[in-house]
């Protein structure tokens, strides 16, 4: 074994006992710094984007955000795959179960380029079509066909750099990830603004935008992807995805689509609710919808950084729910609690304190636009608590693989609630631009109430079966024990089926849930016996290991 592959199994062993043995604290909050210095300075990047954008012509602004909200629906496919990958890595991670890690990249990397591949044939060939599905207007239509059809090449980039970033977050490693993705933000906004050089300059006409401006985006998470495909194949690195390990049958992808598939509900009900939510914010006109977007990159300011700390939340359960490390979920839960809660209270008192000074960088000095900007962030904001108890407990729901819920809630929230109070509101009550940020607290208050409930009775669920498991295992051991004068290393006994008692081939059944037959049981009660008579040799110092 090479002196690179001793180092990189001993930082991975090291990073995995901080995972399972550290303060939940401490290690909660190292893997979400760089999340959440990510988060802030994409944010930022934001800003600066849209203001780029915007300068260069107003339709753009338009053409891009409606672009975006079609693509974020295929996004959210590999979003949630990245999810359910991350999950199954940080168990198989804390479980020190490289063959399994190996086995799951393999599979899940050479999955996601057969599929952003045909995603990206499917919507350059159906572009126009997929225009006219979604509504898009008839003036903007002949730009954002182009935009979007260049736009969609990067699919095939960012699919394979959300997978990998899922990865390396699994195992605690969040520094490359904010690092990559900074440089993304980074590279996007310095090839945006010299985009608008040169249309400023006449080398360009507005219209080279939609060409220019994809461009852009698909340099940006291409120069990345090469990043996260030498990750991929490095010989020496966990993560390494090879052909032979590849598992395309259903005993992977059953259990792997069925943790995914209420995942992608969820992102799929979130994401068509926004577009549905954008025709119906029509009714203020081009000024309210503008006035919903500019909101929209200030309320996401508390919203979005706190996804760092869920992230972090489900990597730290998952790992020890891998080790079966049961006793420290409760810790790592508490302190997620307070580490998303101040850190929220932080942030909401910030942007209240300066949402003046947001509004009008959003608004350019359009008093309307500011009016109807602040109508709805003065509604909105006092949701923050709620947020703070979803982003907590969807964390703790996602790590114990139960994004039903999650996704059951979201559908009551956005469908139930969300749409007909807003129909309600402007129809029947003449309820102005602050409708939508009276439907937004509403719903989110909900959302976050419901949440909880939920959490907390599978938690309960989990805590009696955690129990159940412990009692069990506990009883088969007292029961081998008791077995412990038998000479268990006597061929004849241990391969004799009638030398396994009923009780313990009852509770071993009851253990393993029925899922191995007699022969299996017998098998796994011959070493488990002999473990336990070695245990009691030890103890009577017959024996020295």
């Amino acid at each position: 074994m090479s002196i690179i592959t001793k180092q990189t199994k001993t930082k991975d062993e090291q990073t995995r006992q901080e995972l399972l043995q550290g303060r939940p604290f401490k290690v909660q909050l190292k893997i979400a710094f760089p999340l959440l210095l990510y988060s802030a300075v994409s944010l930022a990047f934001q800003f600066f984007d849209t203001l780029t954008v915007a300068n260069i012509d107003q339709s753009m602004v338009s053409i891009v955000l409606l672009v975006s909200d079609i693509q974020m629906m295929f996004n959210l496919i590999f979003v949630s795959i990245s999810i359910g990958i991350g999950i199954r890595i940080s168990r198989h991670f804390g479980a020190n179960d490289r063959k399994a890690i190996s086995e799951d990249v393999s599979t899940v990397f050479f999955f996601t380029v057969m599929l952003s591949a045909a995603i990206l044939i499917i919507c350059i060939l159906f572009s126009k079509q997929i225009m006219q599905l979604v509504g898009f207007p008839l003036e903007l239509r002949s730009l954002g066909q182009i935009y979007f059809s260049l736009n969609i090449i990067g699919i095939l980039f960012s699919s394979i750099n959300t997978i990998y970033f899922a990865c390396e977050k699994a195992r605690g490693n969040t520094r490359i990830v904010s690092l990559c993705n900074t440089y993304i933000l980074a590279m996007k906004v310095l090839l945006n603004y010299i985009v608008l050089l040169l249309i400023r300059n006449g080398t360009f006409d507005t219209s080279a935008s939609a060409y220019l401006l994809p461009i852009v985006s698909c340099i940006s998470f291409g120069s990345v992807a090469i990043v996260s495909l030498k990750g991929f194949l490095n010989k020496n690195s966990i993560l390494k995805v090879s052909w032979k390990d590849v598992r395309f049958d259903k005993k992977f992808f059953i259990p792997f689509f069925t943790l995914i598939f209420p995942i992608t509900i969820e992102k799929a009900l979130t994401q068509m609710s926004k577009v549905i939510c954008n025709s119906l914010y029509g009714v203020f006109g081009s000024i309210g919808l503008a006035a919903f977007a500019c909101f929209g990159r200030i309320s996401s300011l508390y919203a979005t950084l706190l996804t760092a700390f869920q992230d972090s939340e489900t990597t730290l359960i998952s790992a020890n729910l891998g080790n079966q490390q049961y006793d420290r979920v409760n810790k790592i839960i508490k302190d997620s609690a307070l580490l998303t809660g101040a850190v929220g209270t932080v942030l909401f008192t910030i942007i209240a304190v300066f949402s003046k000074t947001l509004i009008g960088y959003f608004s350019k000095g359009d008093p309307m636009l500011a009016k109807y900007i602040y109508d709805i962030y003065s509604v909105q904001r006092w949701d923050f608590l709620f947020v703070i108890i979803d982003h907590v407990c969807t964390g703790y729901l996602y790590s114990i693989k139960k994004a039903k819920f999650i996704s059951l809630v979201n559908f009551v929230k956005l469908f139930l609630i969300r749409i007909p109070l807003f129909i309600i509101l402007t129809r029947y009550l003449n309820a102005g631009i602050e409708a939508i940020g009276i439907v937004i607290l509403v719903s989110n208050a909900i959302d976050g109430i419901i949440t909880y409930f939920i959490y907390l009775k599978n938690k309960k669920e989990f805590d009696m079966q955690v129990k159940k498991e412990s009692d069990s295992n506990e009883r088969l051991l007292m029961a081998i024990r008791s077995l412990a004068t038998y000479d268990v290393f006597d061929s004849n006994i241990i391969n004799d089926k009638n030398a396994v008692p009923t009780e313990v081939l009852s509770i071993m059944k009851e253990n393993y849930q029925a899922s191995l037959n007699d022969e299996e049981l017998i098998e796994a009660y011959r070493y488990a016996l002999i473990e336990a008579r070695i245990d009691e040799l030890e103890k009577e110092e017959r024996v020295y290991i």
